[in-house]
């Protein structure tokens, strides 16, 4: 197979090495328009500073994503039990420079609410698909999945059909050794989303050849 420039990593989706260019081509297939806009929902819990390698690993991947595409604009959201605050990169300069420095030196602090992030995302005034600038390739959750701020970890489903009518496909990526990936696959489920694994490649060849 094979390799391109971001053969350091391999992704992992249900414990299969896929090539990196799988998830790219799923998120540029989303949508008809030359100008992309890819959404990132960043997990900036305060469980998710206990992996610096993890977090790492997830930019890494998404600058690969975002060098793959083309005239793609990069808005992401940073929460955790609300809103944390939310960025727009448009360059290559802002790809490999900024971006880096907003989520690495994001607030790690308290707990993430997925059910906030499920009213988040089907808010069409303020959420990630809004009617006045949605995010047309989608978004990329960010994230450890564990939610410490709920009694019930997700959600119940939204049972009104128009309440997700404008949102678009969410994926997820978690660059952790040990998510929770029952409630991650779940939750982007919902959203006709897959959920990724991200592992370091070594790892990945390891398990392969045993």
């Amino acid at each position: 197979q094979q390799e391109d420039e971001s053969s350091s990593l391999y992704v992992a989706m249900r414990d299969h090495s896929i090539d990196l260019s799988s998830l790219q081509t799923s998120i540029s297939k989303t949508s008809s328009s030359s100008d992309l806009v890819l959404g990132v929902l960043w997990d900036c819990s305060l469980s998710r500073l206990s992996d610096p390698h993890g977090r790492h690993l997830e930019l890494a991947l998404l600058q690969s994503i975002l060098s793959l595409l083309r005239h793609v604009v990069c808005k992401v959201f940073l929460f955790s039990n609300s809103l944390v605050s939310t960025a727009t990169f448009s360059s290559d300069q802002q790809f490999a420079e900024a971006l880096p420095r907003y989520l690495m030196h994001a607030p790690y602090d308290g707990g993430s609410s997925f059910h906030f992030l499920a009213s988040f995302i089907q808010d069409n005034t303020i959420g990630p698909f809004n009617h006045a600038s949605p995010c047309t390739a989608g978004c990329i959750l960010f994230s450890d999945g564990f939610a410490s701020l709920d009694s019930e970890a997700l959600p119940p489903p939204a049972t009104n059909s128009k309440l997700l009518s404008h949102v678009g496909v969410v994926h997820c990526v978690s660059g952790f050794q040990s998510p929770n990936s029952n409630i991650l696959r779940a939750f982007v489920k919902r959203y006709s989303g897959n959920f990724f694994r991200l592992i370091d490649r070594a790892s990945v060849q390891s398990t392969c050849d045993q």
